[in-house]
């Protein structure tokens, strides 16, 4: 995207409204307990900025401290995407944890 207008128009394309952060978090695949940072999350999904690349398809298990809750929240997703800075997640709504 060249301008900040053609990146606007392209999040007002997303089914769900992007709130942006920087979380860090840890998450789990194949075993491995893996670190990274949460750069946006929605009510969809979350993308994650690491080193690791799980499989797209992969199931993942997130945790993160919430200041907003003052909780622990763990997120159950899959993966969906994979770039050069990190994963995309899918969330699995019906597998939220929060405390």
């Amino acid at each position: 995207m060249e301008t900040h207008n053609e990146y606007a128009n392209a999040m007002e394309k997303r089914s769900n409204h992007r709130v942006i952060c920087s979380e860090d978090v840890t998450f789990e695949f194949d075993e491995e307990t893996c670190k990274g940072i949460m750069q946006n999350m929605s009510e969809g999904g979350f993308y994650i900025i690491t080193d690791v690349r799980p499989e797209k398809g992969s199931a993942i298990v997130l945790n993160y401290y919430s200041m907003f809750c003052k909780s622990n929240i763990t997120f159950h997703g899959v993966v969906t995407r994979s770039d050069e800075l990190g994963i995309g997640i899918k969330l699995r709504l019906d597998a939220t944890e929060i405390g």
